[in-house]
């Protein structure tokens, strides 16, 4: 399965763009692992050399960045120009129209924004982690414990998954790191200040 780990916001030294690209090791050599940095930003994801959706995964521009993962049946490439058009006109039920399995991370430079789609079913879980003006996007959790320093469990979701057995609002067993519900979903979360 395809995986991505996005990060913005902190100072990227030579050892945490190493533990970064650590994060994700190739599980196959049909996999390719590729990754884009950016002023202050980074792209990390893997896709199959011979997926039908044909094309890089990655789009960057002055004002955009896309980061695309999964399928979507009628479109032979991956339509980066539709994505950036619909989060311009913030018409998010067009993301509907988008028949497949896919998760999508949208860096908006101007308005130091990142937004996170994902399709109805959620086939591609997407978790994320803003705080201390550090943004983590990954498609797996492990990368959060290999990535920050010191995760803690998250009681909260133990007690929703023993009462609900389920885990309620996007919760997940480490604290403060969230997944996007299953459902369709555009959420908006601030660029995090830069440092100084």
């Amino acid at each position: 399965m395809p995986r991505f780990i996005v990060s913005s916001g902190r100072a990227f030294t030579d050892s945490y763009v190493k533990l970064f690209s650590d994060s994700i090791v190739e599980s196959s050599p049909k996999e390719q692992v590729k990754i884009k940095v950016e002023d202050d930003s980074i792209f990390l994801y893997t896709h199959l050399i011979d997926e039908p959706l044909k094309g890089d995964r990655y789009f960057n521009d002055e004002f955009w960045s896309v980061l695309f993962l999964g399928e979507v049946i009628d479109y032979k490439s991956v339509p980066f120009q539709k994505i950036i058009d619909i989060i311009k006109s913030r018409n998010f039920e067009e993301f509907k129209k988008f028949n497949g399995i896919f998760a999508i991370v949208v860096h908006n430079k101007k308005e130091n924004k990142f937004f996170i789609i994902g399709d109805l079913r959620g086939q591609y879980p997407i978790y994320y982690h803003s705080v201390n003006h550090t943004l983590i996007i990954s498609s797996e959790l492990s990368s959060f414990c290999r990535l920050l320093d010191g995760t803690e469990f998250n009681e909260n979701w133990l007690y929703d998954y023993m009462y609900f057995n389920f885990p309620l609002d996007g919760e997940t067993f480490l604290k403060n790191i969230n997944r996007l519900p299953y459902q369709l979903l555009s959420n908006i979360i601030p660029k995090p200040m830069k440092l100084v």
